[in-house]
């Protein structure tokens, strides 16, 4: 399988002097934006890859970005102890939220857009409403929150203590405690219905598991320590990054490498699904952003 990517996005200057790190599209498919090392972010133009506009703020490495539902927001985690809102046309910070041991790792927003979570290196997952207020600071994980995710109404958090906690963000409480299977390294992704679930594991592989925790399949093919797979908005497929300089596109049914890739860096790190899946995005060291197309 050829490396086929449909286009290099790279800023030119200081900004591109750094890996570049976090992605997330825009509602639009039109819109990609990237986290640089220095903590600034750039939204480009995915057809003619312009810069729209660029976000200042951050002091340190941007761990996540999420997207609102209403496409109106970007959200931020950074390692600086800071969640920030972007309005996601402009770039203009609107709001920023301090706080947080260790930094922020992990970011998500609820599907109505009204609360935000983010899980810091100190095993705490901070709730905010959209303005910034702190709601909840839920804790009991013993090791750094690794990913954070809103599940219908619940917040569900990962951690490298290898356990899964299920809150209730409103009361604050803790409604149930699950295992992570042995070797996981705690990035975790949920499927929109949380039917599934996808964990990194020790051995280079993903681990497809159902809802109850049972192993469904093993995504195995990756040579070296794998970063945060993504779900496509179809839930059939699943994208990868990984230290062994490749992206990969699975079937999640039959478990089966449907493309893979070969980034001339030195490897990849994180990876995005444009809205239609039609499109999907990496990042690499050098301020590159690759442009694929998943088939």
């Amino acid at each position: 399988m050829s490396r086929g990517d449909l286009q290099v996005l790279r800023r030119d200057g200081e900004s591109a002097q750094g890996s570049a790190g976090a992605l997330v599209f825009l509602g639009d498919g039109r819109t990609l934006v990237a986290s640089g090392e220095s903590g600034g972010l750039l939204a480009w133009d995915v057809a003619g890859g312009e810069v729209r506009w660029t976000g200042e703020g951050h002091r340190m490495d941007v761990a996540e970005l999420v997207v609102a539902g209403d496409g109106a927001r970007v959200i931020s985690a950074a390692w600086d102890q800071t969640v920030r809102v972007w309005d996601a046309a402009s770039g203009v910070q609107l709001h920023a939220f301090d706080g947080g041991d260790g930094g922020y790792g992990c970011v998500d927003v609820s599907p109505d857009g009204t609360r935000i979570a983010a899980g810091t290196g100190g095993g705490e997952v901070w709730v905010w409403d959209a303005r910034g207020k702190l709601l909840k600071v839920l804790r009991g994980h013993a090791d750094a929150v690794m990913a954070v995710q809103f599940v219908g109404e619940d917040v569900v958090s990962a951690s490298s203590d290898r356990t899964m906690r299920w809150w209730d963000p409103r009361r604050g409480k803790l409604l149930r405690t699950s295992g992570l299977p042995d070797g996981a390294t705690g990035q975790v992704r949920w499927a929109a219905d949380a039917g599934q679930m996808l964990v990194t594991c020790e051995d280079h592989t993903i681990r497809v598991l159902g809802g109850d925790g049972a192993q469904v399949r093993v995504l195995a093919g990756h040579t070296d320590f794998v970063y945060a797979p993504r779900w496509a908005p179809d839930g059939r497929r699943v994208a990868s990054a990984a230290d062994d300089r490749t992206v990969r596109v699975w079937d999640a049914v039959s478990g089966q490498c449907l493309r893979c890739w070969t980034v001339p860096e030195e490897y990849a790190w994180c990876v995005a699904w444009g809205q239609d899946g039609r499109t999907l995005a990496s990042s690499q060291p050098g301020g590159a952003v690759r442009l694929w197309d998943p088939g």
